[in-house]
């Protein structure tokens, strides 16, 4: 893992990044052009061309990857030095791409953020579990409505902050069209996804679906109301591994949804 770290860190810095990422995809582990295929089908669903999407934590860019293939213009958002850098040797020259090397939160200013040996996992919250902390940074920190005010409303908001997801959306004053952030299955994060949920809910009804971390596809046919997610969730996923994290679509029922084909 150290040498590879110290690869990609030598190609993002100096060149070379996208032959080295084109030989891991085609060659060293292929499975990543199939789950990029995956994703470009489930998203192709309900992303339209110029659409604006934000990519709050962005990390290495996967999904921003995805959305800039459908034509959307993507807006991607991460705090953590590293995995900007990755993103933008990945994904630089496309024009619908803007990055803002930032954290989200709650309030604008500045937060610890806590490093692990891998970027996928390094997260604002000290105690997120997964990965090993080896050091942490201060970094600045906005909201989702100083991203609205910037960027303008987005028509679709992706969130992955290992843990810190409540507090993103705690920087949301409005609606939007739809919405997605991580669940974990276990019992403090799915309070922790309990509570974004009512916290959504105080802008207007919604419904919600998932995702699981194993297949791109809404594991409902119909989306779910507020006051039976819970019980529908534990009833048709509680015991299966495939869903032991995966992504909550919120979509809101007095909001116009064209192109959607659920």
């Amino acid at each position: 893992m150290r040498i590879m770290n110290r690869i990609k860190y030598f190609s993002t810095e100096y060149g070379g990044y996208r032959a080295l990422r084109w030989a891991q995809d085609h060659i060293a582990d292929r499975a990543r052009l199939r789950e990029f295929s995956e994703r470009l089908e489930f998203y192709r669903s309900f992303i339209r061309e110029d659409d604006l999407c934000f990519d709050v934590g962005s990390n290495i860019g996967d999904i921003s990857a995805v959305l800039l293939r459908l034509g959307a213009r993507v807006i991607a958002i991460d705090p953590q030095p590293a995995a900007m850098r990755e993103l933008r040797a990945r994904l630089a020259g496309n024009a619908k791409l803007t990055c803002v090397q930032a954290g989200v939160a709650e309030s604008p200013g500045e937060l610890e953020l806590y490093l692990h040996d891998q970027v996928g996992t390094t997260s604002m919250v000290k105690e997120w579990s997964p990965g090993r902390i080896v050091n942490s940074i201060t970094v600045p920190v906005m909201t989702l409505d100083d991203l609205i005010a910037r960027f303008g409303v987005p028509r679709y908001c992706k969130i992955d902050v290992e843990g810190f997801e409540l507090n993103v959306l705690r920087g949301l004053s409005s609606q939007l069209e739809l919405l997605s952030f991580e669940f974990h299955i276990d019992q403090k994060s799915m309070t922790a996804a309990s509570r974004c949920l009512n916290l959504l809910e105080q802008h207007g009804d919604i419904e919600m679906n998932i995702t699981s971390y194993k297949r791109y596809a809404f594991a409902w046919s119909n989306w779910v109301r507020r006051n039976d997610f819970e019980k529908r969730f534990a009833d048709d996923f509680g015991d299966d591994p495939a869903f032991a994290y995966g992504d909550i679509f919120v979509r809101y029922l007095t909001k116009p949804r064209q192109a959607w084909k659920n």
